[in-house]
């Protein structure tokens, strides 16, 4: 028997996949649209895109205390919201239709996300170990009580095992169990941060979290660049979530992490882009391929739509919700055989053309229909106002 080729047609109602006409033919069909689900971008800090390019080829510790947090501290809620929209336009010009931000000032990046359309997920950056405005817990406590959307979700974000005093992430995971709220928090991202732990609590940073009852189902840790192989076996076992961001690790701390065995314990894993600073952009089809590279991921592109979120995304079924891309392929990569396995070394975010979230577009051919504005016009206000 030859090989069957197959064409799909997904039909919109509303907010939600009505059908899937799925049809099958002995000829290849000349592709000129691809369709996938909204790609989950489950680690971002989107307004940092402001500060793209500043400290590459620094590690994790002297980036952040050098060069990133000085300019943080001058920032406002205005700053925020100003670029956070356009690292939200970029992440959804590439393709995601979720974020999961990590910033100060969260009411700001709500706000550029309602503007923009995007599904997102986002906590207020909680540190009580660093002099940082913006950054206190009644803050983010108080911004988990206000979001009340159908497309923008609270989450509590305390920022690392070194820069959160243990008796206030103990106070943030109580408030989470308390009100089903996710954890979203970087995990022994540095060699630093390790020493920091161990120096102070005698064990590894999933260790003391453990302690704290921080692990669990609500639990998503991010990066995990230095966790052993027990340690994460340790978060499968519980049940929690590690992000994956190959891009940001290999180039703060030259090595990144193996996720699946998170994966492989019963845990989750997911894929984040993570600044675009110092990675440059805001791609999950570059992830795919950085990782797929690395080898710590098979079949990498999956990650991308994992629904680490729980909202029901990351997939295209009759009943779910209407987050979609379309690529467009007419041109000279729309030739040949295009699979998950190679998307992400076919396609870029470039190719996109389309992008639907609960049912409404939010991008077209380089323009948002809510902002009202093209990528050049993004590109000419940015510019002309100056950094």
């Amino acid at each position: 028997m030859g090989e069957e080729f197959v064409e799909a047609k997904v039909v919109i109602n509303k907010n939600r996949i009505e059908t899937i006409q799925i049809e099958t033919t002995k000829e290849n069909p000349r592709t000129e649209k691809i369709v996938i689900p909204g790609l989950i971008n489950a680690h971002t800090h989107v307004a940092m895109i402001k500060f793209r390019g500043l400290g590459v080829g620094l590690p994790t510790d002297y980036w952040l205390k050098k060069v990133i947090w000085p300019m943080e501290r001058t920032w406002t809620k205005s700053d925020v919201e100003r670029w956070s929209l356009l690292g939200i336009a970029e992440a959804v010009s590439l393709g995601s239709t979720t974020i999961n931000d990590h910033y100060f000032f969260a009411e700001a990046t709500a706000e550029a996300a309602k503007k923009v359309g995007v599904r997102a997920f986002i906590g207020n950056t909680v540190m009580d170990m660093v002099e940082m405005p913006g950054a206190e817990w009644s803050k983010a406590r108080n911004f988990t009580k206000r979001v009340k959307s159908e497309l923008i979700r609270p989450t509590l974000a305390p920022h690392a095992t070194n820069t959160v005093s243990k008796e206030l992430l103990e106070e943030i995971v109580a408030f989470s169990k308390e009100r089903n709220i996710p954890i979203h928090m970087h995990v022994a991202q540095s060699l630093e941060e390790i020493k920091w732990v161990k120096e102070n609590y005698r064990t590894g940073p999933i260790e003391f979290l453990d302690s704290i009852s921080a692990l669990g189902k609500e639990f998503i840790g991010v990066h995990g660049t230095y966790l052993s192989k027990k340690e994460l076996i340790k978060l499968g076992l519980t049940g929690s979530t590690l992000i994956h961001c190959p891009t940001s690790n290999l180039l703060l701390e030259g090595k990144t992490t193996k996720p699946m065995i998170v994966a492989k314990a019963g845990g989750k894993v997911g894929l984040g882009s993570d600044s675009p600073n110092p990675v440059g952009t805001l791609d999950l089809l570059r992830e795919a391929m950085v990782s797929s590279l690395v080898g710590t991921v098979k079949g990498a592109m999956r990650l991308a739509f994992s629904d680490v979120l729980n909202f029901g995304g990351g997939a295209i079924g009759v009943g779910r919700s209407a987050d979609l891309v379309v690529f467009n392929v007419r041109n000279t990569r729309g030739v040949g055989k295009l699979s998950l396995e190679n998307m992400p070394f076919v396609l870029s975010g470039a190719d996109v053309e389309l992008v639907i979230v609960n049912g409404t577009v939010i991008y077209d051919n380089k323009y948002f229909p809510k902002l009202r504005k093209s990528l050049e016009d993004l590109w000419r206000d940015y510019s002309e106002q100056g950094f």
